[in-house]
Order: C-alpha cells, then sequence, then structure tokens
C-alpha cells in the first residue's frame, strides 16, 4: 500500500467518467455523497492498495492521519483512491475495507470524513499548504518488527540507561505511596503486568483491573492475575472507561511509562474521559510522563536501545521540538512538557499536582 497525505486549504474533486469495468478495475457505486465532494482545511489521504496483505497494515496508515490531524489540529478528512503511485494496484474490495475501518475510527476519534469515488476519471484540485505540514508519502508497511513480551522485557523493562532506570524507580515509589488511599486501582496500557508486578503485594484485598489493547501484551497479564479473586485484565481500548466504570468510587487510574505519548491522536480523548471520571471528588489519577526536553538526547538513546523491536528512528517524520518521535515500524510516541499538559487539562475540574525530575514529571489531582 502506498499513501501520500497532504495537509490542504481547500479540495474538490468531481467524477467525469466513469472508468471501463475490467478484471482489476470496477467502478463503486456513484452516490452523491461521492460523485463531487469538496472540503476546507483538511487533510487529503490520496491511497493505493496493491495486494490482499495490505489490509493488515491499516493500523499504520491510520496512526500517520491521527499523527497529522494531531499536529495540524485538523478535524476534516478526505480518503481519495489514487492509482497513480505505483503499477501494482490491489482489488476495490480490499481498498474499500481500508477506507471503510479508516472511516469508522476516524469518526471514533472525533473527525469528519469524506470519501472521493473509486473507479473514475475525475477533475480534482486542492491547495497544499507545505510550509504548515510538509506532504508525507510512505509505503505500508515500513519494515517487519519482532515484538515479543520476553523481548520487551529484555529491552525495555531491564533497559540498562541511566536515566530509564530512575525513571522505574521514581515511578514505582510514586505509585506505591498513592494507592494505600484507594479501595480500586485501574491500570490503563497495563502491558504484560509490568506495573502489576510491582503493586501487587500491598493491592492483594483491593480491586485491580488492567486495561490492554495489545494481543500478546494482554495475554501475558492475564496469566499474572489468574490466582488473585479481586484482580483481573480486559482486553479494550482506554476511552471505554466511563462506559466500563460508570460509578465507580474511591478509585485510582494509573496511566504509566508513558503510555499517554502512544494513544495516536486520542491524547484529547481520554483526558476528557479522565476528566468525567475525576467529578467524583473520592477517585484519582496517577499519569507518568517522559519531558519532551529530553527526547532529542535520553529519548533518542533509548530508541536506539530498543530498534529491534520498535524499529529504526524515522527521521523524516519526527520532531523533536514539539515532542514527537515516529519509528520505521510505525510505532509513534509523544513525549510532553508540563506546560503542554496544563494546556489539555484545561477544562479539569480538580487541580492539577506535578512532581517533577529531571526528565520525567508525575501528575496527579487534589
Amino acid at each position: 500500500m502506498e499513501a501520500e497525505i497532504v495537509y490542504c486549504k481547500k479540495f474538490y474533486a468531481r467524477v467525469v467518467k466513469l472508468s471501463t469495468p475490467s478484471r482489476c478495475l470496477t467502478p463503486e457505486e456513484l452516490t452523491s455523497n461521492n460523485q463531487h465532494v469538496s472540503e476546507k482545511n483538511c487533510l487529503l489521504v490520496k491511497v493505493q492498495c496493491q495486494d490482499s496483505e495490505d489490509l493488515k497494515y491499516t493500523h499504520l496508515l491510520m496512526n500517520d492521519i491521527l499523527d497529522r490531524a494531531e499536529r495540524t489540529q485538523v478535524t476534516n478528512i478526505v480518503l481519495c483512491p489514487y492509482g497513480h503511485f505505483t503499477n501494482k494496484r490491489g482489488s476495490k474490495e480490499i481498498l474499500i475495507a481500508i477506507f471503510d475501518t479508516c472511516e469508522e475510527q476516524l469518526r471514533n476519534h472525533g473527525k469528519n470524513v469524506k470519501r472521493v469515488h473509486f473507479g473514475s476519471q475525475k477533475a480534482y484540485g486542492y491547495d497544499a499548504q507545505e510550509e504548515i505540514l510538509p506532504t508525507s508519502r510512505r509505503s505500508y508497511p515500513y519494515i517487519k518488527h519482532f515484538y515479543t513480551t520476553k523481548r520487551y522485557i529484555k529491552l525495555v523493562t531491564n533497559n540498562s540507561l541511566v536515566f530509564f532506570q530512575e525513571y522505574q524507580r521514581n515511578e514505582a515509589s510514586y505509585v506505591l505511596s498513592m494507592i494505600d488511599h484507594y479501595t480500586s486501582i485501574i491500570d490503563i496500557g497495563s502491558g504484560y503486568g509490568r506495573s502489576y508486578e510491582i503493586i501487587q503485594p500491598h493491592i492483594v484485598e483491593k480491586q485491580y483491573v488492567g486495561i490492554e489493547n495489545n494481543q500478546e501484551m494482554y495475554i501475558n497479564a492475564v496469566k499474572t492475575t489468574l490466582s488473585h479473586p479481586h484482580h483481573k485484565v480486559i482486553f479494550c481500548d482506554a476511552l471505554k472507561l466511563i462506559s466500563l466504570f460508570p460509578n465507580q468510587k474511591n478509585t485510582v487510574v494509573l496511566c504509566l511509562q508513558n503510555t499517554i505519548g502512544v494513544f495516536a491522536g486520542s491524547t484529547e480523548k481520554f483526558l476528557q474521559m479522565l476528566g468525567l471520571f475525576l467529578r467524583e471528588p473520592s477517585n484519582n489519577a496517577c499519569i507518568s510522563f517522559l519531558k519532551q526536553s529530553s527526547l532529542a538526547t535520553e529519548g533518542v538513546a533509548f530508541y536506539e536501545s530498543i530498534k529491534s523491536i520498535s524499529g529504526d528512528i524515522d527521521y523524516q517524520y519526527s520532531d523533536f521540538k514539539t515532542g514527537t518521535i515516529n519509528m520505521t515500524n510505525g510505532y509513534r510516541s509523544h513525549w510532553y512538557s508540563i506546560e503542554e499538559v496544563r494546556k489539555l487539562l484545561v477544562h479539569f475540574n480538580r487541580t492539577a499536582v506535578f512532581e517533577e525530575h529531571e526528565h520525567h514529571f508525575f501528575l496527579t489531582f487534589k
């Protein structure tokens, strides 16, 4: 799959003539929604699929769309089939399936989505804003990566970099100082059970729920909680926090090891959910962040040390000044500044309390 993402001030596309049906190209149904498409202040996503394997890489394309939408604060997305990147063209069914998946997920992230007709000659034009966001073009997948829980523990949890060891020690102390005050713990992005292994001896009589959306990590996390009747891990998205726990009280939400930085365009939506959760005065949250100012130094060293599972740093699509790093396998992370987080909390009805360290900081509420 090839894709190009363009930030446009204006875009329009109008079907001029349907393509002649063939074995490789069958036009989709022409409707009032796709016959003439126009949009302002939008991301134009031009996509050409090449074979049936492309459907597996839709999540990588989604990560790039959400990343650029977040960087430009754009809510309008136009999905456009494009047949001129390469001579190899996939079927209509695969491209439509990719667009269906993207449209559903983008709408779940609060985006407005329009789709250009597939299988026609079109007159179209757009006003690219290269000075605001340079046009990006990629092949998917970038590379295959080799993630396993065993490798994650070896390379990340047991990472030898001093700044990361200090981060994990301080994070553990901070969390252990909080959990005694609550009867329930919700662990967002619980992973394979890293934080659970640390806090488990202190929460034997408390309720614990881990939330994880990586299949392999989830399977490993479930094994760690099997022997504890009050503890469990569920496979779902963190954005379901309110629907899963509508009447929760005396509960602390953990979001550790910079998990909030890998939400790929969902950070603000998650914080909105968390804000609603914290309207109950007895609830609280503990969020840990890696500092934006450390990304270009300690961050680069860290990602270089784990590149066998994360891929190489993609310098073309990373922006260390704003705290965003992209890897060649599609992994993306954002490192925050305290000032940036304060702006995201403007609608909270609770007072934010920060504990700052050289390369990381923690956030809770009172």
